[in-house]
C-alpha cells in the first residue's frame, strides 16, 4: 500500500534543552518530519552549533534563545507562533506550554 502523506507547514519543537535532550529528539523530529514540511528546533544558545549539526541534512530550523533566561525565552518565541503551526513540547516545558496538535 502506498499511501501520499499531506504534510502541514510546519511544527515548532520544544524540549528539556540540554545537549543529550536534544540528540535523544533526533528520532522523535525525524518521526515528525512525516508530517511536517519543516520542524522548528528551539535551542539553547550554547548547543546551537552542535544541534544545528545534528540537523545538516534535515528540514529543521534550529531556532536559538539565551540560554540564561530560557523559559521566558521560549515564552516569547512561542507567543509567535500563527495558530496554522503546532507546537510539540517534552521535558520540564510540558506543563507551560499550551501545545497545539
Amino acid at each position: 500500500m502506498n499511501e501520499t502523506i499531506l504534510k502541514q507547514k510546519k511544527a515548532y519543537f520544544v524540549s528539556h534543552n540540554g545537549l543529550g535532550d536534544n540528540i535523544t529528539n533526533i528520532s522523535a523530529v525525524n518521526y515528525l518530519l512525516q508530517y511536517y514540511e519543516t520542524i522548528h528546533f528551539l535551542c539553547k544558545d550554547i548547543h546551537t552549533k552542535n544541534v544545528e549539526y545534528l540537523f545538516s541534512k534535515k528540514p529543521v530550523i534550529v531556532v536559538p534563545f539565551n540560554s540564561n533566561n530560557e523559559f521566558n525565552e521560549i515564552k516569547r518565541i512561542l507567543s509567535n507562533v500563527s495558530d496554522e503551526s503546532d507546537i510539540f513540547a517534552s521535558g520540564c516545558h510540558k506543563k507551560d506550554i499550551q501545545k497545539r496538535i
